[in-house]
């Protein structure tokens, strides 16, 4: 999974979904979550690139 593309604030998060091959923001969602138990958001919200 890409961070660097969560890590651009320019960038949306479903857009990012497509980048890494992913067809459904909800499937991205949930795997980015089991590795990282927060979801895209939330890791932007954390990291402050929102």
């Amino acid at each position: 999974m890409s961070t660097l593309a969560l890590q651009d604030p320019l960038s949306k998060v479903y857009e990012v979904t497509f980048q890494v091959s992913y067809q459904k923001y909800a499937h991205f969602s949930r795997i980015f979550r089991k590795y990282t138990g927060y979801s895209p958001t939330e890791y932007r919200k954390i990291t402050g690139n929102n």
